[in-house]
């Protein structure tokens, strides 16, 4: 017979009540499996109540990092602790899962709450968020594209005045050449 550690009853030593646990300064410390499963769900108990610590905070606090996708949303925490959240959902079914809403624009509420993993979680996604910013994109790549387009268009202008400008010059240094040539062969025929 042996006495758990933990809750001081005394029971058989076998693998079937007992299991060894870490080293002590007396030797081996022991804890009855019923002891061990519930410190398991104590454990348990107590990440469930940082994850309702979370949820209360990205809805409750202003200065948190998620608020402005939470709180500032309107979303509210509707449980009043996280016993009301376990109740709801129970335990966490393993480490990669996390609470979820189901309906992303309701509350932290009782039937809107769930344990997911990551990529049911991106399936989850608010409607209309991705579409939004896309159609802002392609409103701003309109108003590049029409700014460009008159851009374009007024050096389109400038270069038409030039070459005119250009083509206007060239036919007067045409002229004043045609008229010196002229003048050299007036001169030249007085001398003669």
């Amino acid at each position: 017979m042996r006495t758990c550690s933990k809750c001081g009853e005394l029971k058989p030593l076998d693998l079937v009540h007992f299991q060894a646990e870490k080293r002590t300064a007396s030797g081996l410390s022991y804890s009855c499996r019923v002891c061990k499963r519930r410190a398991e769900k104590l454990r348990r108990d107590n990440t469930l109540s940082e994850v309702f610590r979370g949820i209360k905070n990205r809805c409750e606090n202003p200065n948190n990092v998620s608020y402005q996708w939470y709180g500032a949303r309107g979303v509210k925490c509707l449980f009043k602790d996280w016993r009301e959240l376990n109740k709801c959902v129970g335990s966490r079914p393993s480490p990669k899962h996390s609470i979820d809403r189901i309906n992303n624009e309701g509350h932290y509420e009782p039937g809107n709450v769930r344990w997911a993993t990551p990529l049911e979680q991106n399936k989850n996604k608010r409607k209309g968020s991705t579409s939004a910013k896309i159609r802002e994109l392609e409103k701003q790549l309109a108003e590049a594209r029409q700014e460009i387009d008159r851009l374009n268009e007024m050096v389109s202008l400038q270069a038409r005045a030039l070459n005119e400008s250009v083509g206007h010059g060239l036919k007067l240094k045409q002229k004043l050449t045609a008229a010196q040539q002229k003048i050299k062969r007036l001169k030249a025929w007085k001398k003669n």
